[in-house]
């Protein structure tokens, strides 16, 4: 049994550890991108609407 442990087991858990917290380190960050340019969008929308409104 712990020959199954050390020889399965461990070596899984070494690869799959480091691979979610990468995933969610990627997910962090594209969903902090993502945000940051909706704010970015919005900020141009209502620039334009106030453009828009002055022109009329």
């Amino acid at each position: 049994m712990k020959d199954v442990l050390t020889s399965i087991v461990i070596p899984l858990v070494v690869g799959i550890v480091p691979a979610f917290i990468s995933f969610l380190g990627a997910r962090y960050q594209a969903n902090s991108a993502l945000q940051t340019v909706k704010e970015q969008q919005q900020a141009e929308l209502q620039k334009l609407k106030e453009q828009h409104s002055v022109d009329l």
